[in-house]
């Protein structure tokens, strides 16, 4: 499923967006997990990169804790 993501104007992001492409981990299976690259070696794409984690440690959330069941009164 594809999804579109809207970012405020930042022009180091915007060019990173631009200048990235999609590779797959594996070559000989294009349906299989991806990985940014770069068109243009001097352009830098972490900026892309490291918005690509945060959106992905957002979607799948914290760990919930497990609760002990006790309770302290002080």
């Amino acid at each position: 499923m594809e999804s579109t993501l809207k970012h405020r104007d930042d022009g180091v992001l915007h060019t990173a967006v631009l200048t990235a492409i999609k590779l797959p981990f594996n070559k000989s299976d294009p349906d299989s997990r991806w990985k940014w690259g770069r068109r243009d070696m001097s352009i830098d794409i972490s900026p892309l990169v490291a918005s690509t984690m945060a959106l992905h440690a957002f979607s799948v959330g914290r760990p919930v804790k497990k609760r002990s069941g006790k309770v302290f009164y002080a």
